[in-house]
């Protein structure tokens, strides 16, 4: 006999209902009230009411109490309080029989390992420069609708007989005179799964297996300056599985190349070839930015002309990458220049240079005693040092001959040692 009948009330099923009973009772309640079904003002609160109910009544100690004691069994904490939403998740796999939540009643994502889902999203600069928001289209495997994840048309549980539902059989052998062992081996009725549905009650549209492949498309905000490597993880959205939570979707973000722009965390990098008449006498530059913004660079002016060197870098402050978490914050704009000389001179435009740039070095008038000499162009495929070394191949040395020419042939004399 029961104290009280509230809970057994609340899923529409007696104090004797087995267990398979308050699963489906639970199972028509949670779905009739559930707020992303049921928008009368009350259905959130039967939707928790249900809940809690399930939460007590599925778990067999707890139910004991609760047909000796009634509430007051909890009023300590005697029960660990779920929210409903986590109770729903579990009991249909995560995603649910409408496909996805709202209202505090989403799913909720953390499933184990295998059902996430794990993804490159390849990235331009401008849009990491910008933020964006990109479309995912992913394939995943969710609970089907059809039989609720039990995949059976009836919804009904099939307890594989073989093994009492937990998959595992236990064998007993005997390898010698009064000698046994135990062994714990799949169960081969059931495959493991610890029920067996009959091939007549399997469902048509995932054909037993309780979930079936679906193609999703999902929007994703990608934050600005987001680096190179981070991962976006997506809770909820990756694979369903029965009386399990939901993987995640986990993006690896996968910079690429930028023919201009070269990343470096949260500074920019450039190269610019300039004239060398630009270099000594100064420049207008233009240079188009991730956003479209011209930046104008100005070093005519006698306030901001520097002569540049060649490898020389000058920086344009805050105007680098968008620090992640802080796109008010931004890095520097560094430009490494390279000054591109021309390939010769006039004698006029050598006379002239002379003119304007004074302080030259010295002519030096041909005098006995002086040796002129051709400066070549470096070569540094031969300026390697194998060449030189003896038996290098870079051609006979007097020193190495052999001994034929004149030594060892009857002539006597002092050989030097080598130190």
């Amino acid at each position: 006999m029961v104290k009280e009948t509230d809970f057994y009330d609340r899923l529409g099923v007696p104090p004797t209902a087995s267990q398979n009973e308050i699963k489906k009772g639970y199972r028509l309640m949670a779905m009739k009230y559930h707020p992303d079904k049921n928008s009368e003002p009350d259905a959130a609160e039967k939707f928790k009411a249900c809940s809690e109910a399930y939460e007590i009544l599925s778990d067999e100690e707890k139910r004991s109490s609760y047909d000796r004691f009634g509430k007051e069994a909890f009023k300590d904490g005697g029960h660990s309080g779920m929210d409903p939403s986590d109770i729903f998740a579990q009991f249909f796999g995560g995603g649910g029989p409408f496909g996805g939540f709202s209202g505090g009643y989403g799913r909720r994502g953390g499933g184990n390992s295998e059902s996430h889902i794990v993804m490159s999203i390849s990235l331009s600069l401008e849009e990491i420069y910008q933020g964006c928001k990109k479309n995912i289209t992913y394939d995943r495997k969710v609970v089907c609708r059809t039989c609720e994840g039990s995949g059976a048309t009836s919804k009904k549980k099939f307890t594989c007989e073989g093994c009492k539902g937990s998959g595992i059989r236990v064998v007993i052998r005997q390898f010698g005179p009064g000698m046994i062992s135990k062994q714990q081996v799949r169960c081969d009725e059931c495959a493991g799964k610890g029920e067996n549905i009959p091939a007549k009650d399997k469902c048509k549209t995932c054909k037993g297996v309780k979930v079936k492949e679906e193609s999703r498309t999902k929007a994703v905000d990608v934050d600005k300056g987001t680096p190179d490597g981070k991962k976006i993880v997506c809770k909820g959205d990756g694979h369903e599985s029965p009386g399990e939570l939901a993987g995640d979707l986990i993006l690896i973000v996968k910079e690429q190349s930028h023919p201009v722009f070269n990343r470096d965390g949260v500074h920019l990098v450039i190269e610019k070839e300039i004239p060398l008449i630009n270099a000594l006498v100064g420049f207008k530059l233009v240079i188009t930015h991730l956003d479209d913004r011209k930046l104008v660079i100005d070093t005519t002016s006698d306030k901001n002309h520097d002569l540049i060197k060649h490898f020389d870098a000058r920086e344009i402050r805050n105007e680098g990458m968008p620090v992640f978490s802080r796109p008010y914050e931004h890095g520097n704009l560094y430009i490494k220049f390279k000054v591109k000389y021309p390939a010769r001179f006039t004698p006029e435009q050598k006379e002239l240079l002379k003119q304007a740039i004074p302080g030259g070095l010295p002519d030096i008038k041909d005098s006995p005693g002086y040796e002129e000499v051709m400066l070549m162009p470096f070569d540094e495929a031969g300026s390697g040092q194998e060449r030189y070394r003896q038996g290098g191949g870079g051609g006979n040395n007097a020193y190495d001959e052999s001994d034929d020419e004149g030594h060892g042939q009857g002539q006597t004399g002092v050989q030097c040692a080598q130190q």
